[in-house]
């Protein structure tokens, strides 16, 4: 079983990939959902949501443009967020990062302070 130890932050991770790695790393290897092992998956992550980040910013100022009919159709970069933000489901789900995930995950250790998990081991011996 890995330790649930937080990987080291890639040397090659993009500026704001670090930001996201920096921001959920800490709190994730405190709760065991993050593992020595995890970093490459953890990688595209961080690089997804720094990514959707970006476009956000971008699209917040205007998020829809006209077109020569008069029709208005979103910009880019809101696509851009959908294709992200489904991109991120799975990656999300397997780090627990909502609370139906969190609630679906098993991590190393867990029950193994729980004094009813203790007497109920101990029956089954």
């Amino acid at each position: 079983m890995p330790r649930p130890i937080a990987p080291k932050t890639p040397q090659g991770l993009a500026t704001e990939a670090k930001k996201v790695w920096a921001e959920l790393a800490p709190a994730m290897e405190r709760t065991r959902q993050l593992t020595e092992i995890d970093g490459p998956a953890f990688e595209v992550m961080c690089g997804l949501v720094a990514l959707w980040r970006r476009a956000e910013k971008k699209a917040r100022k205007d998020l829809i443009y006209s077109i020569e009919t008069g029709a208005e159709r979103p910009k880019g970069e809101v696509k851009l967020m959908l294709d992200i933000a489904n991109a991120l489901k799975p990656y999300f789900g397997m780090f627990g990062l909502s609370p139906a995930d969190r609630a679906r995950l098993t991590t190393p250790g867990d029950g193994a302070d729980d004094p009813l998990t203790e007497l109920l081991e101990k029956a089954k011996r």
